[in-house]
């Protein structure tokens, strides 16, 4: 499923309110016909084979049957939980076996969701994955990883500063530290490889730390609004560019969808450089000041190309 309750606009939401409303009004529907209804609905998307026990337990949360072949009666007592899918689980299963990630969760947690997970089958194979680190990413990871796991300050050319966080990215093969400066006061991103001459600290990061950075990141939120044109998989490309960012989607009457994505002030710059490279198939609404901005570097580039 692509699509879930981020926007009023959802087709799955639509139909769920519509067989709420006919059993309300009399309608007699069962189990089958409940899911055979919401698997039907002609614009929902699959990443995979439908999900039947994700299907069960939006009916199970809507609707009660006094017996398997009953009709269902409406029965809302609860939220709606945000379900978690095979996939999800598969790649959860692959980082719990991976030791290479042990330092990320307490012991006792990690071997109770592997019980948990006992009859789920990792994404992929071990053996089949490559070791994604560059060779030259090895002996600053190593302190990093140390550092994270000991919580320990690290030295570099900015100062004494706390690593709070290590992210990757799967397309580039990248590390990105980001980490919290005390004395600027202020969250710092960089990748690996603009990383030089790191030292471990045995000073403790200091207790407030990611209470700080907490609130930081808090106080520089941004989002930008795009309008996408259906051209060619511009969809697609979009979803999965940003695929780790907050976002709502809405789809207008002429088949253009208006997306919204939300951000940190420190990813701003991977922001703009994703936006462009999706090219003449997505319009910046706002904020203005980005959409200006975008507007003077193509009027440069056009300079460029033509001078």
């Amino acid at each position: 499923m692509k699509s879930l309750f981020n926007e009023i606009n959802n087709p799955l939401f639509h139909e769920l309110c519509r067989l709420v409303n006919e059993i309300h009004s009399g309608h007699k529907l069962t189990r089958k016909e409940l899911r055979q209804r919401i698997t039907n609905i002609s614009v929902f998307h699959y990443n995979e084979a439908p999900e039947t026990d994700r299907e069960d337990a939006l009916i199970d949360k809507l609707f009660h049957f006094a017996t398997p072949s009953s009709p269902a009666e409406i029965c809302l007592d609860a939220p709606l939980p945000a379900l978690v899918t095979r996939v999800e689980l598969s790649w959860l299963k692959n980082m719990l076996l991976d030791e290479s990630f042990a330092f990320l969760l307490p012991a006792n947690i990690r071997e109770k969701l592997l019980n948990r997970l006992q009859d789920i089958s990792p994404l992929h194979s071990p053996d089949l994955l490559e070791k994604n680190s560059k060779p030259s990413h090895s002996p600053c990871l190593s302190i990093l990883l140390d550092a994270l796991y000991q919580k320990k300050m690290i030295h570099c050319p900015l100062g004494l500063i706390a690593p709070c966080r290590l992210e990757y990215d799967l397309a580039t093969k990248d590390y990105a530290l980001i980490a919290w400066n005390p004395a600027t006061r202020e969250v710092i991103k960089s990748s690996l490889d603009d990383l030089h001459l790191i030292e471990a600290s045995e000073q403790d990061l200091p207790s407030n730390t990611f209470e700080e950075l907490s609130s930081y990141l808090q106080s520089h939120q941004k989002e930008v609004t795009l309008q996408l044109t259906p051209t060619r998989n511009t969809f697609e490309r979009c979803f999965s560019l940003f695929s780790t960012y907050d976002k709502n989607a809405r789809m207008e009457q002429d088949n253009t969808y208006l997306l919204t994505i939300r951000y940190y002030d420190l990813n701003h710059e991977e922001i703009v450089q994703k936006i462009r490279s999706l090219g003449t198939a997505v319009t910046i609404l706002a904020p203005e000041d980005m959409r200006q901005s975008m507007q003077d570097t193509l009027r440069q580039m056009e300079k460029l190309y033509l001078s």
